[in-house]
């Protein structure tokens, strides 16, 4: 028994129309990305780079040789474009990637991965997969499609709580 089934049914008997398996798929679902971002924060940290910082890889190199806006990446990624900012001037210091005057308006910056943030996201993404696919253990196609379509559901449930 988990430790929180006890105080669900003391929540749901205090709280009519209050739906507990809706509080306990929060709570599951609250501790697992905990587990999974911790577990993957020591990955990152391996090769000196932040959670933000490898997702600016993850998200440019499928564009390789194609350039995003940093409002985009931050978007993309799902940090303030202030911590955007903040991060590609460190991965610019270290070399991964070079931001640039778009072409068609001078003002607007655009980012690309220079070969050094290419080679580095080639070296780290082999073991993503495998942590991935391990964390992912388990779950059959079938599962992990069911999965991703509910996540689908509570991120779009999310959005029109935004608007």
């Amino acid at each position: 028994i988990y430790p929180y089934e006890k105080a669900l049914g003391v929540f749901a008997a205090s709280f009519k129309g209050l739906d507990a398996t809706a509080l306990e798929a929060h709570i599951l679902l609250s501790t697992v990305s905990r587990g999974i971002a911790s577990h993957l924060e020591v990955l990152y940290e391996a090769h000196g780079l932040s959670r933000a910082r490898f997702m600016a890889l993850a998200v440019l190199f499928p564009a390789e040789g194609q350039c995003l806006k940093p409002s985009d990446l931050a978007d993309r990624i799902g940090v303030t474009r202030a911590t955007m900012t903040g991060t590609l001037d460190l991965m610019e210091r270290e070399g991964l990637v070079k931001r640039s005057s778009a072409a068609r308006d001078r003002r607007a910056i655009e980012v690309k991965l220079t070969p050094e943030g290419l080679r580095l996201i080639r070296r780290i993404f082999p073991r993503f997969f495998r942590e991935i696919s391990a964390i992912m253990r388990g779950l059959t196609p079938v599962d992990r499609r069911a999965l991703a379509s509910a996540f689908r559901k509570i991120d779009s449930n999310l959005e029109k709580l935004r608007s």
